[in-house]
Parts: C-alpha cells; structure tokens; sequence
C-alpha cells in the first residue's frame, strides 16, 4: 500500500512537471472574463461562374449576371467563449449595397432582421439597401447563416456591398464613459481601433455607421 502512495505521488508530480515544462497553454487556470468572442463574418457570393467566399475587403470581378444577385452571409464566432444569452441583439451582421435592394431573404440561423431605410429608420428588409440580422445566442466556435437576393439597379455595372458583425461578451464588462455606466463588451469585425471606437455601445442608435465596415465590389 505504501509503495502504490509512492508511486502515485511520483506520478502526479511528473504529471504537473510536464504541463509547465511544455509550455501548457490551455486556458485551464485562466478566468473566464480573461476571454473573448472573435467574430468573422463570410461574404459568399453566387456568382455566374460558381460561388466566391469573403472574409474582407475585396473587388470580384466577371460576377453578375442579369439583375440578380444571390449572396449568403455567415457570422462565425472563432473563439471558445460564446455571446450573452438571451438579449435580441448578443449577435448579428450588418449588410449595406449600394446599387441594389433586397428582394427575397431567409434569416436561417439567425432569429431578427431589420431593414435600415436612407434617413436611418427602422423599417421592412424588401426592398431596403441597408439590413441587420440578429441573433439571442452564438456558441463558442459557433456559425449563424442567412441567404438573400439583391435586385441591381438598372445600368449599374457595380454594386458595392458592405457589411460588419459583431458579438457581446456574455460575462466581460467596460466602463462606457458617455452613458457613465458598465455596459458588456462587445467584439466587432472588423476590429475596431480601440481608442476611437471602443468596445461599449457608445454609437448604438443612428450613429451605428460609424463603425468599421469591409467593402465588397462586384461587376
């Protein structure tokens, strides 16, 4: 019996040596708020030759093909710590085309969508040029998905789509100055040159267009 306690003791020892002496990285002794969503937000356009996949900015060149054009967009977190449960907006994608207007959608994954009219109202997605998608819940290394068609405008030969996404944190919190109160962080793609746009909900209402966006240009 003495011999096994020997044993074990040598081998729990050996054991916590290895984790350290090989540099373990695993966040096995790390606080949960020491971690963060990542969102990545995939553009997939149909294009006449096959489908094209975005992740930032980019000019597609050869891609449309009559007044059409079918796109999905997929908010990916990349990260282990999931969003804020249970609050409308703990997740979503913000999609603006400039050239055309939505005209058939399927929300799939996500639970809202909003269409944005020219003087920032909310209003219907059919024939908006500006929507949002918005989920409750995005899991660690989770995916939301929707698809859309866009009608062209006449003698338009470029439309040039823009879009963001963005996840709240479900138990990290900053300081927002402006509202003087603790608000949840929130991880933005792209990411946000902290200084000017920091992670609170500062811009949030009709100044929401002053955050980042990528921009797609497609012919």
């Amino acid at each position: 019996m003495r011999i096994r306690s020997i044993l074990l003791i040598i081998l729990t020892s050996l054991l916590i040596y290895l984790l350290f002496s090989q540099d373990f990285t695993i966040n096995f002794f790390a606080h949960e708020d020491e971690l963060y969503p990542r969102p990545i937000v995939e553009v997939e356009l149909y294009c006449k030759n096959g489908k094209v996949r975005i992740v930032n900015n980019a000019r597609i060149d050869g891609c449309l093909n009559g007044t059409i054009l079918e796109l999905s967009v997929k908010l990916v977190n990349n990260s282990s710590e999931p969003s804020l449960r249970g609050y409308d907006l703990s997740a979503g994608v913000l999609l603006m085309i400039d050239g055309g207007e939505i005209v058939e959608y399927n929300i799939l994954d996500f639970k809202h969508i909003i269409g944005i009219s020219g003087e920032l109202e909310v209003t219907t997605p059919l024939n908006a040029s500006m929507i949002e998608v918005f989920t409750d819940y995005i899991s660690g290394g989770g995916a939301k998905q929707s698809h859309f068609k866009i009608k062209i405008e006449q003698s338009r030969g470029l439309v040039k789509i823009s879009f963001r996404g963005w996840i709240i944190d479900e138990d990290k919190k900053v300081y927002n100055p402006v509202t003087g109160e603790e608000e949840y962080y929130v991880a933005r793609y792209p990411v946000e040159d902290y200084k000017e746009n920091p992670p609170d909900m500062r811009w949030a209402g009709r100044e929401f267009i002053k955050y980042k966006v990528f921009i797609i240009e497609v012919t």
